[in-house]
């Protein structure tokens, strides 16, 4: 499979963790990191992993709630070292490992093209939830009480949750599909409070996406939508895409889910019903096996558009979103334009500025679909 990409998106960077205890001896990064790749085909480093009472987990888990990750920041300020702080910034998400693994990559990468470097000033402590969300009250309480000097909260429920916990630590939001109808900010150019951030403009978004569908699947009357029925913030995309497939005279099935268990039985309930094409909003943080869901979509003859471009990698038809790296690097600029001592209500919230849009022609060929022209001439990445 040959993969010509018309734009970059985000890098993927290693990333470093150790134990979240701030007292004694630290990792050596050098000797302790574990290498491997991510879904898309991007190195991660991670240290071996850590242990946590009884929840056992594998290598692969130890990017956990309750790890933290090290990563030690910017060019030293005016000064002598003595006169240097450690400041710490908590990252908070309810999300699964692997997908916050994938989100936080340019982030941190970002915080280190901007001057920051292990071994100095800041250190990134990662709380994920897996998928748990009543842990998250007590994630927030902890890095509150540490404390920390800003929260990076991902997605609805950690906004929500990092918004009730504090009110005097600074917060930067990213995946918030819509932070002003949530109430987590005032208003897009004045938030209020404590807290700022990056939208994922799905909003907006998610017409776009079912117009693409429309244009690509010849007689499309039926379409199912798939969604993260944890993220209350894509209640508003799902009314979005709904809406937007009426103007179009297009039925709509929503399949909600709750967690990576529920995957085989929204699937199922597809297939019974037979739709013309398939929807599907931001997912991989309760979908830890992506792959499963273009297999089931090829198995059964099913267009499909995907939020994340993972998926069409793995073999699905086609992606549309914001780029979600840039956005997560955006969030990086406005944490370290607190830490040099911005105030989040000053900072007005970012909207994307840049869009993905892949399309898998040999996913397309595997069902008997011609995407035409006029929808290939708007992809940033094709893969033949």
């Amino acid at each position: 499979m040959v993969f010509e990409r018309r734009k970059v998106g985000g890098d993927r960077h290693p990333i470093a963790v150790r134990p979240p205890s701030t007292d004694g001896p630290r990792v050596d990064f050098r000797r302790s990191r574990v290498q491997e790749r991510s879904a898309a085909g991007q190195r991660l480093t991670r240290s071996p992993s850590v242990g946590r009472g009884r929840r056992p987990m594998a290598t692969r888990r130890a990017f956990i709630a309750g790890v933290g990750a090290s990563l030690l920041a910017c060019a030293a300020p005016a000064g002598t070292s003595s006169q240097r702080r450690l400041r710490r910034i908590g990252y908070l998400s309810g999300n699964v490992q692997k997908s916050v693994e994938e989100f936080s990559a340019p982030f941190l990468q970002k915080l280190r093209d901007l001057g920051y470097v292990e071994g100095r000033d800041v250190e990134v402590l990662f709380r994920i939830a897996n998928q748990e969300m009543d842990r998250l009250p007590a994630m927030a309480a902890e890095l509150v009480a540490l404390p920390v000097d800003v929260i990076v909260a991902e997605a609805g429920p950690a906004q929500r949750v990092a918004k009730s916990a504090t009110t005097t630590i600074p917060i930067v939001f990213t995946l918030a599909a819509d932070p002003v109808g949530s109430g987590l900010v005032a208003s897009l150019s004045r938030p209020g409070g404590n807290i700022t951030g990056v939208t994922t403009g799905n909003v907006e978004g998610a017409a776009k996406r079912v117009e693409l569908l429309n244009e690509t699947v010849p007689r499309l009357a039926r379409v199912a939508l798939l969604w993260n029925a944890n993220q209350s913030d894509q209640d508003v995309q799902v009314s979005a895409t709904e809406k937007a497939a009426r103007v179009l005279g297009i039925e709509t099935q929503v399949v909600g889910l709750h967690n990576p268990a529920e995957t085989d039985a929204a699937l199922d309930a597809i297939t019974r019903t037979r739709p013309d094409g398939l929807l599907m909003l931001p997912t991989l943080s309760v979908i830890r096996d992506f792959s499963h869901v273009p297999e089931f979509a090829a198995k059964i003859q099913l267009p499909a558009v995907y939020s994340e471009v993972q998926i069409v990698r793995a073999g699905g038809l086609m992606h549309r979103s914001p780029d979600y790296a840039d956005g997560h690097r955006r969030a990086a600029v406005l944490v370290d334009k607190i830490l040099k001592g911005a105030h989040p209500a000053d900072l007005p919230v970012e909207q994307p500025t840049q869009f993905l849009f892949a399309v898998n022609l040999a996913a397309a060929r595997r069902i008997g679909l011609t995407v035409p022209d006029s929808v290939l001439a708007q992809a940033t990445e094709v893969i033949r």
